[in-house]
């Protein structure tokens, strides 16, 4: 807000989005995901993503996150 306005770049605050009184955010997904909790996620995910997840593409995925530190 302080260095990229002055460089013409328009800057949008966007407030944090909560479901069920929680910050939906990718860390808090690939922590579930991490601890092999992926029902926790289906709140804050898109249909799609979850559905996504839930295939064999998705255990690639979830894999690679598993993976990452």
């Amino acid at each position: 807000m302080e260095v990229l306005p002055p460089l013409g770049v328009d800057v949008k605050l966007i407030d944090r989005l909560y479901i069920d009184g929680e910050i939906v955010s990718a860390s808090r997904v690939r922590k579930a995901i991490k601890e092999g909790n992926i029902s926790d996620i289906k709140k804050f995910v898109p249909d799609s993503t979850y559905d996504l997840l839930n295939t064999k593409k998705g255990a690639e995925i979830i894999k690679r996150i598993k993976g990452k530190d």
